[in-house]
């Protein structure tokens, strides 16, 4: 159904997610207070950059 492609492009998202999430979360333990959640910032911008190449690309051939 998706492509390795689709799949791998994904999965760096996911990664790059979990890390700024992982620095989010540190930065509230270590000032005792929940703050902004920043990462869903980048998080979505790269999310719409990712739905809308995989829409408007054409197929190979």
């Amino acid at each position: 159904m998706f492509s390795v492609d689709w799949i791998l492009k994904w999965q760096y998202w996911a990664a790059g997610a979990a890390v700024m999430v992982l620095i989010w979360a540190v930065e509230v333990l270590r000032k005792g207070d929940l703050i902004w959640p920043w990462p869903l910032v980048p998080m979505a911008v790269w999310a719409v950059v990712l739905v809308v190449h995989t829409k408007t690309r054409r197929p190979a051939g």
